[in-house]
């Protein structure tokens, strides 16, 4: 609760698309005020997906035996 209640989180391939995001929400809704934006670079590994050397996917892990 607060003034900064609301949270988004995406993927995007670059920083400019990061930005272009951002100002289609502004655009959107007038009323809203990003205050904080954070970038993590280079994830490796989401939610189980083999990712090739750019961070695509190339396939979905489901369970490691062992």
């Amino acid at each position: 609760t607060g003034p900064a209640n609301f949270l988004v989180s995406m993927w995007v391939s670059s920083l400019p698309d990061l930005l272009r995001v951002q100002e289609w929400l502004e655009t959107r809704a007038p009323s809203l005020e990003i205050i904080d934006s954070s970038v993590t670079l280079r994830s490796r590994k989401r939610m189980g997906w083999e990712l090739d050397t750019h961070g695509r996917a190339t396939g979905y892990v489901t369970a490691h035996g062992g």
